[in-house]
């Protein structure tokens, strides 16, 4: 019954993931056409009031005269004009015109714009599609570490993944009114928000617990959201129904996200200075990713606080693009430190399949994105089916080439070092079944793991003619520490119960009996003949602090496998010494008579 309710809870999980990560994507990847179907708009940006705070130059709203510091009239512009007034950009589509009443404060006036396409350099469509990458990268990452291992951490920041998209200029510019109000109380409301839950992953961050202050910062984070929340939604959405915010609401979502962000930045600082020696090689590339991706992120939001400096209205789009861009290296460091270090312990079991399902939306959406564009706004182009249909058959032929270059690239760059200890480890394996003596099998079951994985530890425990288990060749043990285990002891019943490995913490030991500190063992393994338990082994873990993986198991384990074999065969060899030497001794007494 436990089973078929966990089972139950984390398909729900699953597809409560998947779909948030579908919505996400589906709401920024259209933009992937911009690079070859520019965006029209009436050359107007607007903060979140309707102030004009860029106009481009030559642009229908500059041949109109209007100028930057007026501000749209909303309750006197129709409503089908002030959706592209929340747009930010004012994108709508080509040849669409639309009539604004424009005001300086003394006098207001009407004026009848038409969207044109607005023009993009080489740079503006290259980095557009590194922002898409990034984009798909950020949410993809937080998704796969939230199915990988469930917990408030990993929710929090899968959360913080999947609202920090920056939505579609393309999108907004064709969805009905009543689609863009929804998006604008999700997506732009969340967006608004999302370093609320950036808060909860780095006051959790490593070890998925918030103590002391860390607990009292949580909950003021959390309780928050019920004053910030509305707050959000009324700046977003007050536009269109002529009642936006006043300015003191965005000026304080403005530095209220500003200062969120700093306090992220400097929740990690203390953690990472706090942190004990072996922890802080963990959190060192977590700490680049931060100061790498708040540097785009901060200079983003700092500029919009400089009059006449927005980013948004007045910097170069392919210097945007990069600077949001550049968010993409505090989930890639996150993931490193979790995937490479072990920052806790991560399910590599459901990894393969994972990554498959992530694969398969991130396509899913992809495809979908190209057929909302392809049917929205290459229609009129009557390219739209040839376009979906080859972008199809691109993505189907790519998916397999597309999966088998990225485990190369993961073991050859992200596992590299791991990589080559296994390929020694075998080679050892390979070799054992021609070792002369036991112990020259004891001493590479216990020297080289811990040379070609660099452990803390390792023990071998053999089977005496007692039954009971003799600690032999270790390193980092004590002589003060275990010297036998009983043939009824949890670990001896649990291995002899067909558990290939056992954590060494599941099984029960007496006080001081085992090395601790970064020398206690996590695993325990078997060396079995015919069935028959002959050693345990023990290995700690990495000296980094890195726990022993799955992957790692199994190869310890095939390297027990051939001890075995050696154990068996070297047994095998000297009762055949010892049967010879009995024969010569008889064939003397024999002949003596």
């Amino acid at each position: 019954m436990h089973g078929s309710t966990s089972t139950t809870r984390g398909a729900w999980r699953t597809f409560a993931v998947l779909l948030l990560a579908f919505f996400s994507l589906i709401s920024s990847l259209p933009d992937i056409a911009l690079s070859w179907h520019p965006f029209s708009d009436f050359g107007m940006q607007f903060d979140a009031v309707g102030r004009i705070v860029g106009v481009d130059r030559g642009s229908s709203a500059d041949q109109a005269g209007v100028k930057p510091g007026e501000r749209v009239d909303l309750a006197a512009t129709p409503l089908e004009s002030r959706q592209y007034v929340v747009t930010g950009f004012s994108s709508a589509p080509a040849g669409l015109h639309a009539d604004f009443v424009v005001s300086d404060g003394t006098r207001q006036r009407q004026v009848r714009l038409v969207a044109t396409p607005h023009s993009r350099s080489l740079a503006d469509n290259l980095t557009n599609d590194v922002l898409m990458i990034a984009t798909a990268g950020l949410v993809a990452i937080s998704a796969a570490l939230v199915l990988l291992r469930p917990s408030k951490m990993t929710w929090a920041f899968f959360l913080y993944g999947a609202t920090a998209g920056s939505g579609s200029v393309l999108v907004a510019a064709v969805v009905p009114l009543w689609a863009y109000v929804l998006e604008a109380l999700t997506l732009t409301t969340a967006l608004t928000l999302s370093w609320i839950p950036f808060a909860v992953f780095a006051l959790r961050f490593p070890n998925d617990a918030a103590t002391g202050w860390r607990r009292v910062a949580q909950n003021v984070v959390l309780t928050s959201l019920v004053v910030f929340v509305p707050l959000a939604m009324w700046e977003n959405v007050g536009v269109l129904a002529a009642r936006p915010a006043p300015d003191a609401v965005t000026l304080v979502l403005g530095f209220l996200q500003l200062g969120g962000l700093l306090f992220v930045a400097a929740t990690f600082a203390l953690t990472y200075a706090h942190a004990a020696s072996p922890d802080r090689a963990r959190l060192r590339w977590v700490m680049v990713g931060m100061l790498v991706g708040y540097t785009g992120v901060l200079g983003f939001q700092i500029s919009a606080y400089i009059p006449g400096a927005s980013a948004a209205s007045i910097w170069p789009i392919a210097v945007v693009n990069l600077l949001q861009a550049l968010q993409i290296a505090v989930p890639i460091t996150v993931a490193y430190a979790i995937v490479r270090h072990r920052v806790f312990d991560v399910r590599f079991v459901l990894g393969r399949a994972v990554v498959y399902g992530l694969l398969t939306t991130l396509v899913v959406a992809l495809v979908a994105a190209i057929d909302f564009v392809a049917g929205k706004v290459l229609a009129s182009t009557r390219l739209a089916a040839i376009g979906e249909a080859g972008a199809a058959i691109v993505i189907g032929l790519s998916l397999n080439p597309l999966h088998k270059r990225l485990e190369r690239f993961i073991d050859t760059v992200l596992f590299r070092s791991r990589r080559r200890a296994e390929q020694r480890l075998r080679r050892v394996a390979a070799g054992l079944p021609h070792a002369r003596s036991a112990d020259a099998v004891t001493h590479a079951i216990v020297a080289e793991p811990v040379e070609a994985f660099a452990l803390t530890s390792a023990a071998v425990f053999r089977r005496d003619p007692s039954g009971r288990f003799v600690r032999g060749e270790a390193v980092g043990w004590g002589p003060d520490h275990l010297r036998s285990i009983d043939a009824d002891a949890s670990v001896t019943l649990q291995l002899r119960a067909g558990s290939r490995s056992i954590a060494v913490d599941d099984a029960s030991w007496p006080d001081g009996a085992l090395p601790d500190g970064m020398y206690r063992p996590a695993v325990a393994l078997p060396v079995e003949i015919r069935s028959v338990l002959e050693a345990i082994v023990l290995y700690g873990p990495h000296a980094s602090g890195e726990d022993i993986d799955p992957e790692e198991i199994e190869v310890l384990a095939s390297l027990l496998a051939a001890a075995a074999t050696a154990y068996d065969h070297v047994a095998a060899e000297t009762a055949m010494q010892h049967l010879a030497r009995l024969e010569t001794e008889l064939r003397i007494l024999r002949t003596q008579s």
